[in-house]
C-alpha cells in the first residue's frame, strides 16, 4: 500500500511501530531466509517514504541495518495529566505490606504469562499481593489461577484511563515478562505514577532504570529483581520515577518533535 501513496505532491512519512521480526520467529525456516525476507518486506514497503518514524533508538537501528537511511525516532508521549504520581503519595513515610505487584497486558503467549505465573507463585502471600489486568485468549488460564491464590487478584480490562491511572497509583511494581517490546507504553503509565518496572532490560527509552532490570529471562534473576525493588521503595524513589516520564514523555514533547521534523521535510 505504501509504494503506492508515494507521490511528488506531497511528503510520505511512515510510522513503524510492529517488529515485523517478531512475526517471524515462529515461522519454520532457516534464519538466513527469514533475514533475507525480512530485508525484501522491509525495502518494498518502507523504502518508499520520505522519512519513517520509529517509537525507539533500538528499532530505528534494526531499520538501518536492513538498508533504510532516512529514519528517526520520535517517543511516545503519556497523558502525564492523567497518569501522574498522587500528591498524597508524594508525602508518605512508610509503605504498607503486602507489596503490591502489577501485570497490565494483553493475556496472551507472547507476554510470557506462564513464566509470570510461576513467578507470581514463589512470592510469599504474607509479604506480597498480585494484581493482573487485562484480557485475551488465556483469560480462562488467569481466572482459574487467581481464583486458587488468595493474595491474587484478576480485574479484568480496564477501559477508564482515570481507573487505571488509580490502580498504578496503588501498586508499587509492574512486572512484565514479555520476550520483546517494540516501545512499552504501559511502562510509561505505570512509571509516570511512581511504579518501579521489573522487567527484561530491552534497551528501550521507557527503561530508564536499569538497576531493576533483568538481563535475561530467568526465575532467578526475576525473582531477585522482584525483591530488590520492592526493598527499595520509599517516596523519594517513587516520585523521581514519576518526574522523569513527565519531564521525557509528555504529549507536549512527542508533538514538538513531530513538528520539527514536518518542518524539516517541507523546507
Amino acid at each position: 500500500m505504501i509504494p503506492l501513496l508515494k507521490s511528488k505532491k506531497y511528503k510520505l512519512l511512515t510510522f513503524y511501530h510492529s517488529d515485523l521480526e517478531t512475526f517471524f520467529y515462529p515461522v519454520p525456516l532457516p534464519k538466513n531466509i527469514k533475514i533475507m525476507l525480512l530485508r525484501k518486506l522491509i525495502s518494498k514497503f518502507l523504502a518508499p517514504s520520505d522519512y519513517v518514524i520509529t517509537p525507539s533508538k533500538k528499532m530505528e537501528e534494526r531499520l538501518k541495518e536492513f538498508g533504510l537511511s532516512k529514519v528517526t525516532t520520535i517517543n511516545l508521549g503519556v497523558d502525564t495529566e492523567t497518569f501522574k504520581l498522587r500528591k498524597e503519595l508524594k508525602n508518605s513515610n512508610e509503605f504498607q505490606r503486602p507489596w503490591k505487584v502489577l501485570y497490565v497486558g494483553r493475556l496472551s503467549p507472547e507476554k510470557n504469562l506462564d513464566f509470570l505465573i510461576k513467578i507470581f507463585l514463589a512470592l510469599p502471600s504474607e509479604k506480597f499481593e498480585v494484581w493482573i489486568v487485562g484480557e485475551g485468549p488465556k483469560r480462562k488460564e488467569i481466572e482459574k489461577f487467581t481464583k486458587k491464590r488468595a493474595n491474587t487478584k484478576y480485574l479484568g480490562y480496564l477501559s477508564d484511563e482515570l481507573e487505571l491511572a488509580k490502580l498504578y497509583n496503588q501498586a508499587d511494581l509492574l512486572v512484565s515478562a514479555s520476550v520483546n517490546e517494540t516501545f512499552g507504553l504501559t511502562f510509561l503509565e505505570a512509571q509516570a505514577c511512581g511504579c518501579i518496572l521489573v522487567a527484561k532490560d530491552f534497551g528501550l527509552e521507557t527503561q530508564p532504570f536499569k538497576e531493576f532490570l533483568v538481563r535475561d529471562l530467568s526465575f532467578e534473576a526475576f525473582y531477585e529483581s522482584i525483591w530488590k525493588s520492592s526493598l527499595s521503595l520509599s517516596p523519594a524513589l517513587k516520585l523521581k520515577i514519576s518526574s522523569y516520564v513527565r519531564e521525557n514523555f509528555s504529549w507536549k514533547e512527542t508533538f514538538q518533535k513531530l513538528q520539527n521534523l514536518y518542518e524539516k521535510l517541507l523546507n
